[in-house]
C-alpha cells in the first residue's frame, strides 16, 4: 500500500509538472511578434535547414538547430520571414513553428530533474522541490520561449545523465544496454547543440571509473566496456549524422559562404568545420553592454535586455529566490560538509547520508563552471544554466541529508517548505512582466529598477 501511494504520487507531481510547465511555455508563444534577441542568428539558421537552403556558419554545432528546423517544417513554417534584425517582424506561423521546439524542451527539463534528483537518492519531497525550481525560472522559461539553443543543452545534458544512472540500476541485460545507448544518443545531442554539452561526456565516464574502482574485477570491467561500446557507437553515429544533414541540407551559396566553400568530401569539410569552429570561438572580439564575467552569474548581476517595444520590455532575469538563495546554500553546504569531513562534527554518520551521490552533482558543477574562467570572448548569463542546475541538485540533496526536507513526499513536510514554494512562487510572478513581455512600465518594474539600478 505504502509503495502504491507512493508511486501515485510520484506520478501526480510529474502531471502536475508537464500540464504547468506547458501552460507557461506554450501560452502566448507568438508573443513578440518579432525578432528577440539571438533569435536574429537561429531564427536565420534554422530557416536555412527547413526552407531557404542557404549556407550559414555558425560557432555551435548543428544538432540543435536541426530540431527546431524539423519541428517548424512539420508545422507548416514556409521560411518566408526575415530575421535580420532585432525587432524585426515575422509572421505568427514563423513564431508558433520556430519557438515550438525549444518550448517542448522547457516543458520537459522539470520532468528530468525531478526524475535525476530520485536516481541521486533523493525522497519525492526533494524531487518535487527540486523540479519546481526550475518549472518557476524566470530565465529558463524565457530562454525556452524563444529560438535559442540552451534549452536542448539543458535537456539533454541532464538527460544523459538520468539515462546512464538508470542504466546502472537495471536488472537486465537488455533493459541496461538499451538505456546506456540512449544516454549515449542524449550525450551526442548535446554536444551537438554546444561544445560546452561535453559535461555530459567527461560526467558519465567519471561515473563508470569510480563504480569500476569501487568492485574491480575482470567481469566488471567486461561488462563496463560492453556498457561503454553502447554508449559511444550511437553517441558517434548520431553526432555525424547530424553533420551530414548539415551538409546535404545546406546547397544554396549563402553568408557562410565567406568561411570558405564545401569541398564535398565529408571527412575533409567535417575537420575544416570544425577547426574553424573552435578558431571563431577563441577569437570572437566583440563587446556587448550586458555581457558578464563568469564569477558574476550566480548572482545575476547583469540581466539581458532582449526586446522593447511600445513600454513592453523583455529581460533575460532569472528568479531571485532560486539564483540567489540557491547560490548562498550552495555555499553553506560546501563549507558544512568540508567541516563535517574536517570535524567529524555532522549531525548524520555517513551510514546514514551514503545514499545521496552529492559528489555526482558537485563535481557536474565544476565540470561545467569552472572551464569559464578561461574563456576570454564575451559571455553572458545564460552560460550559467548547466552550472545552476547542477548546484540546485547538490542543494536539494544537502537539505534533506540534514534533516531540513522530509524524506517524505510532498504532502508531508515541514512549514518551511511550502513556505519556499510560496516565495519561489513570488519570486517568478514579480519578474514574470519582462519574461513575458507585457504590462507596460508597471510600478513593479520599476521598483526593481530603483532597487537595482544596474538591472536596468
Amino acid at each position: 500500500m505504502h509503495l502504491t501511494k507512493v508511486m501515485s504520487s510520484k506520478w501526480s507531481a510529474l502531471v502536475f509538472l508537464v500540464i504547468v510547465g506547458g501552460l507557461l511555455h506554450f501560452t502566448w508563444l507568438n508573443h513578440p511578434d518579432s525578432v528577440v534577441f539571438d533569435e536574429v542568428h537561429f531564427g536565420g539558421f534554422s530557416t536555412s535547414y527547413c526552407c531557404s537552403g542557404k549556407y550559414f556558419f555558425d560557432i555551435h554545432p548543428p544538432h540543435g538547430k536541426l530540431i527546431i528546423a524539423g519541428f517548424a517544417k512539420l508545422l507548416g513554417y514556409q521560411g518566408l520571414d526575415d530575421f535580420a534584425s532585432i525587432n524585426n517582424s515575422y509572421s505568427p506561423e514563423a513564431a508558433v513553428g520556430l519557438r515550438s521546439a525549444p518550448a517542448l524542451a522547457g516543458t520537459l527539463i522539470p520532468l528530468v530533474i525531478f526524475v535525476l534528483i530520485g536516481q541521486l537518492g533523493g525522497s519525492p519531497g526533494t524531487a518535487f522541490l527540486g523540479a519546481v525550481l526550475f518549472l518557476l525560472d524566470n530565465a529558463l522559461l524565457l530562454q525556452t520561449r524563444i529560438i535559442v539553443l540552451d534549452g536542448f543543452l539543458v535537456l539533454f545534458t541532464f538527460s544523459c545523465l538520468s539515462c546512464f544512472l538508470g542504466a546502472m540500476r537495471q536488472t537486465t541485460l537488455h533493459g541496461r544496454l538499451l538505456l546506456f545507448a540512449l544516454a549515449g544518443i542524449l550525450a551526442a545531442c548535446a554536444v551537438g547543440t554546444k561544445f560546452t554539452g561535453l559535461v555530459a561526456l567527461g560526467l558519465v565516464g567519471v561515473i563508470a571509473l569510480v563504480d569500476l574502482a569501487k568492485t574491480f574485477s575482470l567481469a566488471h570491467l567486461s561488462g563496463w566496456l560492453i556498457a561503454g561500446l553502447c554508449f559511444l557507437v550511437p553517441c558517434v553515429l548520431i553526432y555525424c549524422i547530424g553533420w551530414e544533414l548539415h551538409f546535404r541540407l545546406l546547397t544554396e551559396p549563402g553568408p557562410g559562404d565567406i568561411w570558405g566553400k564545401l569541398s564535398g568530401d565529408y571527412i575533409t569539410d567535417f575537420l575544416d568545420l570544425h577547426q574553424k569552429m573552435f578558431s571563431a570561438n577563441t577569437g570572437l572580439s566583440h563587446t556587448h553592454p550586458d555581457a558578464s564575467p563568469w564569477w558574476s552569474w550566480p548572482w545575476m548581476v547583469t540581466p539581458i535586455f532582449y526586446w522593447a517595444e511600445n513600454q513592453n520590455w523583455i529581460y533575460l532575469i532569472g528568479n531571485p529566490v532560486l539564483w540567489w538563495l540557491i547560490s548562498v546554500l550552495f555555499i553553506v553546504a560546501i563549507v558544512t560538509s568540508l567541516l563535517r569531513k574536517i570535524s567529524d562534527l555532522g549531525v548524520h554518520s555517513d551510514e546514514e547520508t551514503q545514499h545521496y551521490l552529492l559528489w555526482i552533482p558537485l563535481l557536474g558543477y565544476i565540470a561545467s563552471f569552472m572551464p569559464m574562467a578561461a574563456v576570454s570572448r564575451v559571455l553572458f548569463l545564460y552560460h550559467y544554466y548547466t552550472p545552476l542546475v547542477f548546484s540546485s541538485l547538490f542543494v536539494v540533496l544537502w537539505l534533506e541529508s540534514i534533516g531540513a526536507i522530509r524524506r517524505r513526499g510532498i504532502t508531508n513536510q515541514r512549514w518551511s517548505y511550502y513556505a519556499f514554494l510560496a516565495l519561489l512562487l513570488a519570486g517568478f510572478v514579480i519578474i514574470s512582466p519582462m519574461t513575458y513581455g507585457i504590462m507596460g512600465d508597471s510600478p513593479v518594474k520599476e521598483a526593481i529598477f530603483r532597487i537595482l539600478p544596474g538591472w536596468r
